[in-house]
């Protein structure tokens, strides 16, 4: 019994944390607004580089579900979906993205549409991408618990939207063996004002800063059986910890793999994929949090289904080979 009072008291004392600097977070421009994340950024690079576009094959459609800190009230839940082709003979990209992402009382619905341009060299390309975003941030007035029930900041008891416009951008470098790429989202910053200018009464508004994404990978295989994918990953944003992720995954006869994933003081991930008829793929992660969080939720849980078609042009060696020295051409 004393055992698990003294795990409630640990438990309300998180949640008053999170509570407390959530209150600090929505209502205080200086603090930034962080982005989804995802584990498999591997497998869901375009919606975190616009310059992806167009650069797997002729069509590629993915859908992604994230469920993170399962156990912890009102804990993250996002759900996307993204669309990207080639056209102009490959040296043109272009798609669109959706995501939509829930945390407790707060809802930010993100609809981005993307352009890319592709340098063609003989064994490698540079693509460079942009891309226009539509946000949409709602709080939900009525899930917030305050002791003084009037507040200045926000309205208790209705729900707030609001609609701001933003861009991002990227480069990418890359082949079939090797990939370097850098982006910027939410390059115009824009503050998201739930009460117009001449309310005097309420302030509520949210700052949006700027994300950078470094990301380098490289694929190795020594049999022809086996392919080992490396992938690391840095994020910055303004008043947040530098994330640092590194991806490892191992490739069995073009059809399966498993790997596992570690975020630099945060979580350690587990992985694992699937390929049918050459053009459908399921990926599956879990992760173990290994920050102190961890005594407090079961891990979190993602989802990836993925459609990426050449629709036939490979018989005309449109978009397939495009790589002098390709090796890997096939995979995703």
């Amino acid at each position: 019994m004393q055992k698990l009072k003294v795990k409630s008291q640990k438990k309300n004392r998180l949640i008053f944390f999170f509570i407390f600097h959530f209150s600090f977070f929505i209502f205080n421009s200086s603090f930034s607004q962080q982005l989804p994340y995802y584990t498999q950024f591997v497998s869901n690079d375009f919606m975190l580089n616009p310059a992806v576009a167009g650069t797997k094959r002729f069509l590629d459609t993915r859908m992604d579900v994230r469920t993170q800190w399962v156990g912890f009230e009102s804990n993250p839940v996002t759900e996307g979906v993204s669309l990207n082709s080639r056209f102009m003979n490959g040296t043109m990209g272009a798609g669109g993205g959706f995501y939509r992402d829930q945390t407790g009382p707060t809802r930010r619905n993100d609809l981005s549409l993307a352009y890319s341009y592709h340098l063609k060299f003989d064994d490698v390309e540079l693509s460079l991408g942009v891309a226009g975003q539509m946000l949409s941030y709602l709080v939900d007035g009525s899930q917030l618990f305050m002791q003084i029930p009037i507040d200045n900041a926000i309205n208790l008891t209705t729900t707030q939207k609001k609609t701001v416009y933003d861009a991002n951008s990227g480069v990418l470098l890359y082949n079939d063996r090797f990939h370097i790429g850098l982006s910027a989202l939410n390059l115009t910053q824009p503050t998201v004002n739930f009460f117009p200018k001449t309310d005097t009464v309420h302030k509520s508004k949210i700052g949006i800063v700027t994300h950078v994404y470094g990301s380098i990978g490289y694929n190795w295989s020594g049999n022809p059986d086996w392919i080992f994918e490396n992938s690391l990953q840095v994020v910055y944003a303004a008043a947040n910890p530098i994330t640092i992720d590194y991806n490892l995954r191992v490739h069995y006869l073009r059809k399966a793999f498993a790997g596992i994933a570690i975020r630099l003081h945060d979580a350690v991930a587990l992985q694992a994929g699937f390929t049918f008829h050459d053009e459908f793929q399921v990926i599956y992660s879990y992760d173990i949090v290994t920050s102190t969080l961890g005594q407090f939720q079961s891990g979190s849980h993602e989802i990836m289904l993925i459609w990426s078609s050449n629709l036939g042009t490979d018989k005309k060696g449109r978009y397939n080979n495009r790589f002098k020295h390709e090796k890997y051409g096939y995979m995703f």
